[in-house]
């Protein structure tokens, strides 16, 4: 960089300087609206390579990583997800295709792959999910503190919820549209009456996934009921700044705010467990009426969740913390002295 502008712009200035100026208003709406033209185009190449075979194919198979990224936080991402999907899928089929219950109990029940399949651990894949999503939110927002120059301020925070936002809800609407589309074209089937509660669902409760409320609102008759994390998600990261913002202030009023959100949230879980009379292991063996209310009581609901996503932000701010004080720590090399100086605390 060459003083505060980089060093291109600085050459494209020196080389505008040097070119005559006609000062002739003619000329400007005409230039404006190429450049707005061009910018059009380069936003519509951009969004058409979106979907590049020549582009996307390495991207996949590539083996390189860049800089800044955590190998092994995409090993534990691939792990939870193939336990999730291992899951569901059997859970999915127990429930809705067998015809042979008790000879598939006595096979399935007898295999070690039961234990990784179907059983209760499974959803700790989900937890898993949750606690990297506290590790990240904690990250970007101090990412966003430190490149502000006044700090934690109402910009910084609304900057930080519509990334957020753009995040998550393109995709997710576009599911509850597909899902609202496509399903009123697939021809009637021995298991219809499922993608029929959905579809159905959808039509009268897709303003829930808009305000990302369907946790909360219709959790029985939801619409894309898979999507109550992405709801629980957003509601976790508008913690996050609030936190933070304690944290910039006093150490120990952090610990003690973790400490009661924390107990807090083992508190109501444990409260809902014991009013509802849910399963605490394995709750795929429960009966529907006691699995349906495990999962529109306690499932679904952000204060019984709210556990890893705090273990993962507490744990983003102590490492951001740590990795603040090495880089103090780091010996300045002074070229002008040819040694190194003492560090600086």
């Amino acid at each position: 960089t060459y003083g505060s502008l980089p060093l291109s712009e600085v050459e494209s200035n020196e080389e505008s300087s040097r070119i005559p100026r006609t000062h002739c208003p003619a000329h400007l709406p005409g230039s404006a609206a190429l450049s707005r033209g061009k910018r059009f185009l380069g936003a519509m190449a951009h969004a058409l390579q979106c979907f590049s075979w020549q582009k996307n194919v390495p991207a996949i198979w590539t083996t390189t990583t860049p800089g800044g990224t955590c190998s092994a936080l995409n090993g534990v991402r691939v792990l939870s997800l193939l336990w999730i999907i291992s899951g569901h899928t059997s859970q999915m089929t127990a429930w809705l295709s067998l015809d042979n219950v008790l000879e598939w109990k006595s096979r399935v029940l007898r295999s070690p792959l039961y234990l990784y399949s179907r059983s209760g651990p499974f959803y700790l894949g989900v937890d898993m999910f949750f606690l990297i999503s506290g590790w990240l939110s904690a990250r970007s927002f101090l990412k966003m503190q430190q490149n502000s120059d006044k700090g934690i301020t109402p910009k910084v925070i609304l900057r930080y919820v519509l990334s957020r936002l753009v995040r998550l809800q393109p995709l997710h609407l576009y599911s509850v549209c597909l899902l609202v589309g496509l399903f009123s074209l697939i021809p009637w089937g021995p298991v219809w009456e499922v993608p029929k509660f959905h579809w159905d669902s959808c039509r009268q409760a897709w303003w829930t996934n808009l305000l990302l409320l369907n946790n909360f609102v219709s959790v029985q008759s939801a619409c894309n009921g898979w999507t109550w994390y992405l709801a629980n998600d957003f509601q976790f990261h508008l913690t996050t700044p609030v936190i933070i913002f304690i944290h910039t202030k006093s150490t120990q009023i952090l610990i003690l705010l973790g400490a009661a959100l924390f107990l807090a949230s083992f508190t109501a879980t444990a409260l809902i467990t014991l009013a509802y009379k849910l399963p605490v292991v394995a709750p795929t063996e429960a009966s529907e009426e006691a699995t349906v209310l495990y999962f529109s009581e306690y499932y679904t609901k952000p204060y019984c969740r709210f556990g890893p996503f705090l273990v993962g932000l507490f744990l983003s701010i102590y490492m951001h913390r740590n990795h603040q004080e090495s880089i103090l720590r780091t010996k300045i090399w002074n070229p002008e002295r040819s040694h190194l100086q003492e560090p600086w605390y």
